[in-house]
């Protein structure tokens, strides 16, 4: 053999790396490699990666670790499927612990495919479930939750049918995710949820207990506006997080809590807090897929609280760290988020081109389409003051207001409404007024406080475009009170000055 590859190396065929006995060959020519490959026959490939997988495992048996996704490469070639699917299984594992879900992801895909070309038993049919329940939960971490309900719908049947408790939860969790997260069908989702509850409850599995109440705890906020079932739902999960202690899993729940729960009460000032408190301990963990999540929705409670260069920093901290850990439903948001700040603060160009990154990244992944919506319409407010008028007004009820689910967003959609209608071309101030007055309607209704500020905010100004100061001053001093009431400071200081400047 070491004849053969000297030969090779004088030849300049393959080029020689490191020191004898860590000498490694590598072809100099990724086309000489495929030649050389293709000329071996099939067994004899099989043979050989058969005998390459042995070696690694002699070789390098102190420190096996290193060398799982290699191991799982020619297992899978040379066609033992056992092996393959077992190093498939522990490289994943490995991954997972390192927050690199991506991979964990890749390698639990590969479980699955080993596992089905094995002769089907009972016992084969066991582990077929346990991978895609595994396969499942991975996706979730990442809010992949189209490829999470694909996973598990072929072992429904089976599952259900044999009343398997130990595996029900994990097949419940995604098709319930999937309902309220893709469909929309939030009702649904609950109903999957709930069964996944009491599933988990009599079993002790704590971890689907913990997806399913962060699961309900972004559902009750987002679709049914109930912000202390939501508050309950993220408590619990926090304590499911303590009992294991799992510091990640708490800080993960206070920065959601804080940023999906707070901020719409209008509870800026406590979203802050927490969510500070959430960005510490994910620091001090140093697991990269929490520490972007909270990042950015720390981020979120920034803007919240009106201070915009730290808002920037920890969303832009937030995206890196998101797209670094494949995470792009979380990337999204943040990006939403960094073009609703780069438009408060004029930067018009740099908010459009966050937008349609987040919108690319909504449709591609399906999530929640009443926030790609959303998106949309923030385009279209956008795009009047980058000299872009061309909008069809008569649709943004339809488009826009009708097809949102998200009750939360309802005062914010119809108060972006009649900022279009007042800034478009002058001559729709009625349109505006009746869209403020809804927007204030909603979040009155809502209980959505600091949206309601705004409401009030964009309401001052159509009354000065009018030319009423008493009544832009008085909508202005409503908006104000309600920033202080939030906690939001930087939003008060803002209108304040703005309110001095009406004479």
């Amino acid at each position: 053999m070491l004849t053969h590859l000297s030969a090779l190396n004088d030849s300049e065929l393959l080029y020689e790396k490191g020191i004898y006995p860590q000498t490694s060959y590598i072809f100099r020519h990724a086309l000489t490699r495929e030649v050389v490959y293709d000329s071996i026959l099939a067994k004899k490939k099989r043979e050989l990666h058969a005998e390459i997988a042995k070696g690694i495992e002699e070789l390098y048996k102190d420190s096996l670790a290193d060398h799982y996704g290699a191991l799982v490469e020619h297992f899978f070639t040379s066609e033992n499927y056992a092996k393959a699917a077992e190093y498939s299984r522990i490289a994943g594992r490995k991954a997972q612990k390192a927050g690199s879900f991506k991979e964990a992801i890749e390698h639990a895909r590969r479980r699955v495919i080993c596992l089905e070309r094995l002769p089907l038993t009972d016992e084969k049919q066991a582990k077929i479930i346990d991978a895609r329940v595994l396969l499942a939960d991975y996706l979730l971490n990442v809010n992949r939750f189209f490829e999470a309900k694909e996973v598990v719908v072929p072992i429904f049947d089976w599952a259900v049918q044999k009343n398997d408790q130990r595996c029900l939860p994990g097949i419940f969790v995604p098709l319930g995710a999937y309902y309220a997260f893709i469909e929309e069908e939030y009702s649904k989702g609950v109903e999957y949820l709930n069964e996944a509850k009491k599933v988990s409850e009599k079993a002790g599995d704590f971890l689907h207990l913990y997806f399913i109440n962060f699961a309900l705890g972004v559902i009750h906020s987002w679709y049914g506006g109930d912000f202390e079932k939501s508050i309950d739902h993220f408590e619990k999960a926090i304590f499911l997080s303590e009992m294991g202690k799992n510091l990640a899993g708490v800080s993960l729940m206070k920065g959601l809590m804080s940023a999906i729960t707070h901020i719409y009460q209008g509870k800026v000032n406590l979203a802050y807090q927490v969510s500070q408190e959430a960005v510490l301990t994910a620091i001090e963990i140093g697991d990269a897929l929490f520490l972007g999540r909270i990042l950015a929705m720390h981020g979120v409670c920034c803007y919240f609280k009106g201070m915009f260069a730290e808002a920037e920093k920890f969303l832009l901290q937030g995206v890196n760290f998101c797209e670094r850990t494949g995470n792009f439903d979380e990337k999204a948001r943040a990006e939403n988020w960094l073009a609703l700040r780069y438009y408060d603060l004029g930067e018009y160009a740099k908010a459009q081109e966050y937008l349609q990154r987040c919108i690319s990244t909504f449709e591609l992944e399906g999530n929640t389409p009443s926030w790609a919506n959303f998106q949309k319409l923030c385009v279209e407010r956008i795009r009047i003051f980058r000299d872009d008028r061309d909008i069809n007004l008569a649709e943004l009820g339809t488009k826009f207001w009708k097809k949102n689910k998200l009750k939360v967003m309802e005062g914010h959609i119809a108060r972006f409404i009649g900022e279009i209608f007042l800034n478009v071309d002058g001559c729709h101030f009625s349109d505006a007024e009746s869209w403020i007055t809804k927007a204030i309607e909603a979040d009155g209704r809502n209980g959505t406080l600091w949206s309601l500020a705004g409401d009030f905010a964009l309401y001052a100004g159509l009354f000065r475009r009018k030319g009423d100061a008493a009544k832009a001053k008085e909508s202005l001093g409503k908006a104000i009170e309600l920033f202080k009431k939030c906690g939001a400071d930087g939003w008060v200081e803002k209108y304040e000055k703005e309110l001095a400047s009406i004479s």
